[in-house]
């Protein structure tokens, strides 16, 4: 078998076995900082669809949380820089433990959040499209900052998303979901195609 017939059989191989990965998420700290306009961060995910919570939570959120500003002593409290509307759980008016449900209007492999004050006992789930959860994550899986901007990206489709507190608070704003380039199977398939590229230019010269 020639080289460059070996090299596309492995890629298919590989590429096959990309589905294997399926479930597990990444995540990243950062975003575009708007501070200076008291909107806090936001994502820096091209043409992710943004909710800024300031005409209220988008009709496919559900479940026990508020939508507010400012801070309330031992209720909530703003995330750093940022003087907007934003969504937290528990309601204060409906005990001190909540969650809340987002179905998202589209699937998804990309989420994104302000998160506020990132306490361990705040938590982030993440299902398919089935109900089955991808993963779930805890605030003391995170730097104990007082707020960042925190990406998850997903090797699968994203549905839904459950986010929980077990204390006053969890805060977030300037949430973003996007159905982007799986980062690991867009990165094997161009390394893949350089190979045969490049397998493909040195049978030229020597055929010349």
């Amino acid at each position: 078998m020639s080289k460059l017939k070996i090299v596309i059989v492995s890629l298919f191989a590989l590429l096959l076995a990309i589905p294997a990965l399926a479930g597990t998420i990444t995540t990243t700290y950062g975003g575009n900082d708007l501070t200076g306009s008291g909107n806090g961060f936001t994502t820096s995910v091209q043409g992710a669809t943004i909710i800024d919570f300031e005409g209220g939570a988008p009709s496919y959120f559900s479940g026990n949380f508020a939508v507010v500003s400012g801070s309330v002593s031992g209720k909530y409290a703003a995330p750093t820089g940022d003087n907007s509307k934003y969504i937290s759980t528990p309601n204060p008016g409906n005990g001190s433990t909540g969650s809340y449900t987002i179905s998202l209007p589209t699937l998804a492999n990309y989420f994104g959040l302000y998160w506020g004050s990132i306490d361990t006992y705040n938590t982030i789930a993440f299902y398919d499209k089935n109900g089955g959860l991808i993963q779930s994550f805890s605030g003391s899986q995170f730097s104990q900052a007082q707020s960042r901007y925190v990406n998850f990206f997903s090797s699968v489709p994203i549905a839904k998303i459950v986010l929980s507190s077990s204390q006053f608070a969890l805060e977030a704003d300037n949430m973003a979901y996007a159905m982007t380039p799986e980062p690991t199977s867009m990165l094997l398939l161009g390394s893949g195609i350089t190979g045969i590229a490049g397998l493909s230019r040195l049978r030229r010269r020597k055929k010349a």
